[in-house]
């Protein structure tokens, strides 16, 4: 466990640090938006049709909102190792929980993206016990595997077993995804590549959550050394 001056600095020291990263995370999140989307459905950017209503949009905020939710939980953790704070078995369900959602998205992005790219004349509502239920079923297991890890190797080990899984998962999702969305924009159909688009964005926002800690003791560090005391 790692520990730079645990009894100084404000007592919720970790909470600023935390809500700082999730912010940052969620500006590049939002900077990235508009890119993703160009790339993904280029011929929309050929037609001079520039999709600004998506920052209209009440679900893309709710999403935007839960991944930064999300990233502030999954740095909870690794923050408070950081500066010293204690870190309860209680106070790691909630980054496990988190961490089993996201491997459930991206289990999730994948199976639609398969389903759209080998049978695009698929009907949601006809294979909704298997889009749904298996990413819920996911979820639940990773939930549990991350809790046994817990338990046999402490927060350390967890936090740092959490990231290199969501990105593992998120690399091979996209490996997935991206190659299946290129074949599938290139059918006639209406609104095609529209789930294996969900499957890209599934895949780059959890690899961006993996990089949350990185991105922490990058800032923790730089403001360290320009003596910004210990926590």
């Amino acid at each position: 466990m790692a520990e730079d001056n645990p009894q100084s600095g404000p007592r919720h020291a970790w909470l600023h640090w935390g809500a700082l990263t999730a912010m940052v995370y969620v500006v590049l999140l939002v900077l990235l938006t508009m890119p993703v989307l160009l790339t993904a459905f280029p011929e929309e950017k050929a037609k001079g049709k520039i999709p600004w209503e998506v920052f209209a949009e009440p679900p893309y905020w709710m999403f935007v909102l839960w991944v930064g939710l999300s990233q502030f939980l999954l740095i909870r953790v690794p923050v408070r190792l950081k500066l010293g704070r204690p870190v309860t078995r209680r106070g790691l369900w909630l980054p496990i929980v988190a961490t089993g959602f996201w491997m459930g998205c991206l289990m999730m992005g994948g199976v639609l993206s398969v389903l759209e790219w080998r049978a695009p004349h698929w009907q949601p509502g006809q294979l909704r016990l298997l889009w749904l239920g298996l990413p819920l079923l996911t979820w639940f297991g990773w939930a549990v595997a991350f809790g046994r890890w817990s338990r046999a190797s402490g927060a350390q080990a967890l936090s740092e077993v959490q990231n290199r899984w969501m990105l593992r998962g998120s690399i091979l999702e996209l490996l997935v995804a991206v190659p299946t969305h290129v074949v599938t924009r290139g059918r006639t159909d209406c609104c095609a590549g529209f789930f294996t688009f969900f499957g890209i964005t599934m895949g780059l926002s959890v690899m961006l959550l993996a990089f949350g800690p990185a991105v922490f003791f990058l800032f923790y560090s730089r403001w360290k050394r320009l003596g910004g005391g210990g926590g």
